[in-house]
């Protein structure tokens, strides 16, 4: 990478992803960019269907513990919450 590459990133320019990926490479780092999608959920970007949900009162800590169930557990809740949401209602 040539040293004007080099001089502009450490006055603060803001590189491509790619320009990032090569300086972290060429100091022995691998550098992974992935959005974690929990992060939607605990801070969702202003204007997002999760920021919508949050605002109407959707228990978003809720959705979050849920994330790392299998599609079994989330079912067999489901089947929990709903069987005692019948028994509220029929009393």
């Amino acid at each position: 990478m040539p040293q004007s590459h080099i001089a502009k990133i450490e006055a603060g320019v803001d590189v491509r992803l790619s320009t990032a990926q090569r300086v972290m490479a060429t100091l022995g780092y691998e550098a992974s960019f992935r959005r974690d999608p929990r992060r939607c959920i605990i801070d969702p970007p202003d204007g997002s269907a999760a920021a919508r949900a949050r605002d109407f009162g959707i228990d978003m800590a809720s959705l979050l513990l849920s994330y790392d169930m299998s599609p079994r557990e989330r079912f067999e809740l489901a089947v929990a919450n709903a069987n005692g949401l019948a028994r509220l209602v029929a009393r």
